[in-house]
C-alpha cells in the first residue's frame, strides 16, 4: 500500500510539473502555432500549384526465367530470381535514356514567366526565345540564369547570373530593343519576341530562363519523372512527374515513353540485323560459287557432247541420284553447320549469332536462340551496371556455357553426319558399280552436277532467309504496350488551407512542447520547490520568494507583514520540528558557492526567531569574507578571530546587539586570518559556542560555502543543526547532489535544505486576500 500511494505521489507530482511548465510558457504555446499558421497561410499564398500526370506500360517479360530454362537448373542462384521488371525499370531510368528526352525536346532550357509574385513554368507558349553562341551548350558546364523584364517603354532589361565550378558570375544589360545581339563574355546571345504568345495581359512581362549543362538536364528529369512498378506482383510499369504545367507534364511523359518503347524495338531488331547482315554476305559467296559449279557442268557437256542419258541406265541412275540428293542435304546441313561453328569461334562471347540458319537439328536451333535472349539480356544490363555487378557476371557465366554446349553439341552433330554421309555414299557407289556399261564420262558428270545442285539449293535456301528477314524487321513491333496515356488529375497536388492551417497548428504546438522539454532537458539549475524536491532526499524546509534588490538584507522587522516574512516564520516553525531535542541550539547557515542568500537567511532567521522574544547570537563564521558588519551596519572589529587569537578578549567584549532587535546579538568575524582553517579548529571556538549555549536560546552561525572551503565543515562539530541555502536559477544539480553526498558521508549534522529567490506569482494574490 505504501509503494501505491508513493508512485501515484509521483504520477500526480509528474502531471503537475507538466502543467506548470505548460504555464510557465504558456507565450510559446499561443505564439508558436499562431506564427505557424502564418506561415501555412504565406506558403499558401506564395506556392505556385502543382499538377500531378501519370502513365503506364504494360511489360511482357519472360527474361527473368531465361537463364534457368536454357540451363535446366532445379535449384541455386536463379530459383529465387524475379527481378527481369526491375532490371527493366533501371533500363528506363538510365542517364542514356534521360539523356535522349532532354535532346529531343530540347529541355535544357526552362522559361518562367512571373505572374502575382510567383515563377510560373511555360511550355510552348514563351513570349521570348533565346537563341545562344555556338558552342555555348556544347561547352556549359553549369547553369546559366537569365533575367528579363520588358519595361513599359518597351525596353528591355537583362541579368545574367552563371554558376559555374562553384563560382558566380553576374552581368547586367539594358537594351530599348531586340534588334542586335546582346554580346557577353560567354558569346552573343539573340533574343527573338513572339507575338503569337503575347497578350494584353503579358506584354509588360518578367522571364527567368534556366538553361542547364547537359548532366544537370539529366539530373532533374531523373528527379522529376517517377518509374515504379505498380505492385510487386505486377508487371505494370507506371510513370509520374509533377510542376506547375499540365501540358509539359503529359508531352514529356508521353514522349518519353515513345524513346522508351523505339530504344525496345531496337533492341530487339538486333538479332534480325545481325542475321541480315549474316545472309547478305552468305549470298554473295554461294552465288558466286554457284555461278562457277553451272560453267563446269556447261564446260564438261560441251567437251564431251553429252545431251541426254540412256533409257537403259535410267532407273539406276535414278536411285543413285536420289542417295546423291541425301548426301547433298547432309552436305548442306554440314556446311551451315561449319558457318555458325566458324562464327561462333570467331566472334566474341556478347556478340550475337544468327538464327534459323536451315539447319535441320531442333536442338542446335534452340540453344542458338536462347544464346542470344541472354546475350541481349547481358547487352541491356552493361549499360547500367559494372562488370562486377553480380547479374552481369552470371549472365557472362551463362553465355560461355552455352557457348561451349553449342560448340560440343555442332561437333556430335558434325560426326553424326559424317557417318551418315559415308553411309549414303556407300550406297551410292554399290549403285553405281551396277552401271558397268554406263560411260565414264556419265560418271563424271553426275559428281559434277551434285556440286551444282547443292550450291543451287544453299542458294535458293539464303534469298528465302533474306526475305524473312526483312519482312521480320520490318514488322517488328515493342513487347510493352502502352495501358494510359499521359493523364494530368484536374485538382493541383496541394493541402487545403483549412488542413493546412491544422496540420500547422499541430507543428507550432509539437515545436513549443519540443522547445520546452528541450529547455528541461538542457536546464542544469534549480528553478522551483518542486524542482529542489525531485533532486535531494533531504529534508526541505521551505522556499522564500525572489525579491526586489532594493528591499536590502533586513527583510522581518517587528511590526512590519510582507510575503518574505511570512516565509521565515513558517522557516522558523519547520526549524522546530529539526530541533526537536531542547539542548539543541545551534544551527549553522551555508551553501555550497557563494552568492546564493546564507548570510540573507541567517539575518532574518535571526530576527524571526527574535520576535517570539528569544534571545539570538548571530555569528559570523564566513572568516575570509565577513559580511555581517557591512550589511547591518556595525562595527566590524573586534570579533570572533580575535577572539580566538587573543585569550585577553571576552565574549562580551565581541557582542552587539542590534537596534532594529535588542533580542538579536551579533558576533562579527573579525579581522580576516592568515589560517582561517586551522584557526577555526582551536578549541576557543568551543568556548565561545559554550558561552553563548548558556546565555542565548539560539546560536546562528552564518558559514563559509562549503563547496569551496573546509571551514564549514570544521565548524560542524559545534553545530546542533545545518541549513543548506540553494538559490532558484543559480544552484546546479550537481550542487545539490554534493550536498546530499556531504550529509550521507556525515560530514555535517541533521542538514536540511532551504530554496531561495523562488520566483511564485501566485503568493502575492494568496496573502493579498488576507490584507497583507
Amino acid at each position: 500500500m505504501e509503494n501505491t500511494v508513493n508512485n501515484n505521489q509521483i504520477n500526480d507530482f509528474d502531471l503537475k510539473s507538466i502543467l506548470k511548465l505548460g504555464q510557465k510558457y504558456w507565450y510559446l504555446f499561443v505564439l508558436l502555432p499562431v506564427l505557424c499558421v502564418i506561415i501555412a497561410a504565406l506558403v499558401k499564398v506564395f506556392t505556385v500549384p502543382q499538377y500531378t500526370t501519370s502513365s503506364s506500360i504494360l511489360l511482357k517479360s519472360d527474361e527473368a526465367n531465361l537463364a534457368k530454362q536454357v540451363l535446366n537448373l532445379s535449384s541455386g542462384f536463379f530459383d529465387n530470381y524475379d527481378g527481369a521488371i526491375d532490371d527493366e525499370i533501371t533500363v528506363i531510368k538510365s542517364n542514356r535514356l534521360f539523356g535522349v528526352l532532354a535532346d529531343d525536346m530540347n529541355l535544357r532550357t526552362e522559361t518562367y514567366i512571373k505572374k502575382n509574385m510567383l515563377w510560373w513554368i511555360t511550355y510552348q507558349d514563351e513570349p521570348l526565345l533565346t537563341v545562344f553562341p555556338q558552342d555555348f551548350l556544347t561547352n556549359l558546364k553549369g547553369t546559366l540564369t537569365i533575367y528579363v523584364s520588358k519595361n513599359a517603354d518597351k525596353s528591355f532589361s537583362f541579368k545574367f547570373v552563371l554558376f559555374e565550378n562553384r563560382v558566380k558570375t553576374v552581368s547586367k544589360y539594358n537594351v530599348k530593343a531586340l534588334d542586335e545581339p546582346i554580346k557577353t563574355k560567354w558569346g552573343d546571345f539573340v533574343f527573338v519576341e513572339q507575338a503569337k504568345n503575347l497578350t494584353e495581359k503579358n506584354k509588360d512581362y518578367r522571364l527567368k530562363i534556366v538553361t542547364y549543362s547537359f548532366k544537370g538536364a539529366v539530373a532533374r528529369l531523373a528527379r522529376e519523372i517517377t518509374v515504379a512498378r505498380n505492385n510487386k506482383s505486377s508487371n505494370i510499369i507506371v510513370f509520374s512527374m509533377m510542376s506547375s504545367n499540365p501540358k509539359r507534364n503529359e508531352s514529356i511523359l508521353n514522349n518519353f515513353i515513345d524513346i522508351y518503347l523505339n530504344d525496345k524495338v531496337l533492341d530487339q531488331n538486333k538479332i534480325s540485323r545481325q542475321m541480315a547482315d549474316f545472309v547478305t554476305e552468305r549470298v554473295g559467296l554461294i552465288f558466286q560459287e554457284l555461278k562457277d559449279a553451272e560453267q563446269r557442268v556447261e564446260d564438261y557437256r560441251k567437251r564431251h557432247n553429252i545431251v541426254d542419258i540412256s533409257t537403259q541406265s535410267q532407273n539406276i541412275i535414278q536411285r543413285t541420284s536420289e542417295y546423291e540428293k541425301q548426301i547433298a542435304n547432309v552436305d548442306v546441313q554440314l556446311s551451315l553447320i561449319g558457318f555458325i561453328e566458324t562464327y561462333l569461334k570467331k566472334t566474341e562471347s556478347t556478340e550475337l549469332l544468327p538464327p534459323n540458319t536451315g539447319i535441320q537439328d531442333n536442338a542446335i536451333n534452340g540453344m542458338i536462340g536462347a544464346y542470344n535472349d541472354l546475350v541481349l539480356k547481358y547487352q541491356k544490363l552493361s549499360n547500367t551496371a559494372t562488370a562486377e555487378n553480380p547479374a552481369v557476371m552470371s549472365l557472362q557465366s551463362q553465355i560461355n556455357t552455352l557457348k561451349n554446349n553449342i560448340l560440343q553439341t555442332i561437333d556430335n552433330y558434325k560426326k553424326s553426319a559424317e557417318i551418315t554421309k559415308n553411309d549414303l555414299k556407300q550406297k551410292s557407289s554399290s549403285s553405281l558399280s551396277q552401271m558397268q556399261g554406263v560411260p565414264t564420262i556419265e560418271r563424271e558428270l553426275i559428281d559434277i552436277s551434285r556440286q551444282q545442285q547443292i550450291k543451287e539449293a544453299l542458294f535458293v535456301f539464303l534469298l528465302q532467309k533474306r526475305e524473312e528477314v526483312q519482312l521480320s524487321l520490318a514488322m517488328a513491333t515493342s513487347s510493352a504496350k502502352i495501358v494510359e496515356p499521359a493523364y494530368t488529375h484536374a485538382v493541383p497536388q496541394t493541402m487545403g488551407f483549412k488542413k493546412m492551417a491544422l496540420f500547422a497548428l499541430v507543428i507550432g504546438l509539437i515545436l513549443a512542447a519540443g522547445i520546452v522539454y528541450l529547455l528541461q532537458f538542457l536546464k542544469d539549475k534549480v528553478t522551483s520547490l518542486e524542482d529542489l524536491k525531485q533532486h535531494t532526499k533531504l529534508p526541505i524546509l521551505g522556499s522564500l520568494p525572489k525579491i526586489d534588490k532594493n528591499v536590502g538584507y533586513v527583510a522581518v522587522t517587528t511590526g512590519k507583514h510582507s510575503i518574505l516574512g511570512e516565509k521565515f516564520r513558517m522557516m522558523r516553525t519547520n526549524l522546530s520540528f529539526v530541533m526537536q531535542n531542547k539542548d539543541s541550539k545551534v544551527v549553522l547557515v551555508t551553501s555550497y558557492m557563494p552568492e546564493e542568500g546564507k548570510t540573507f537567511v541567517s539575518i532574518n532567521l535571526s530576527l524571526s526567531l527574535a520576535l517570539t522574544n528569544k534571545k539570538v547570537a548571530l555569528l559570523g563564521l564566513d572568516v575570509r569574507k565577513p559580511c555581517l558588519a557591512k550589511y547591518l551596519n556595525i562595527k566590524a572589529t573586534p570579533g570572533i578571530t580575535n577572539f580566538i587569537s587573543d585569550t585577553e578578549i571576552s565574549v562580551q567584549d565581541i557582542g552587539q546587539k542590534l537596534d532594529i532587535n535588542e533580542n538579536v546579538s551579533v558576533f562579527v568575524g573579525g579581522t580576516v586570518p592568515p589560517n582561517p582553517s586551522e584557526l577555526l579548529c582551536s578549541e576557543r571556538l568551543d568556548l565561545l559556542i559554550e558561552e553563548l549555549r548558556k546565555k542565548f536560546d539560539f546560536v546562528i552561525i552564518d558559514s563559509a560555502p562549503v563547496g569551496l572551503l573546509t571551514d564549514t565543515l570544521v565548524i560542524n562539530r559545534v553545530t546542533d543543526a545545518v541549513i543548506l541555502v540553494a538559490k532558484a536559477g543559480i544552484t546546479r544539480y550537481s550542487d545539490i547532489k554534493h550536498l546530499g553526498e556531504l550529509v550521507e558521508d556525515k560530514h555535517l549534522t541533521n542538514a536540511s535544505i532551504l530554496l531561495n529567490n523562488e520566483e511564485r506569482q501566485d503568493d502575492a494574490a494568496k496573502y493579498g486576500r488576507y490584507g497583507y
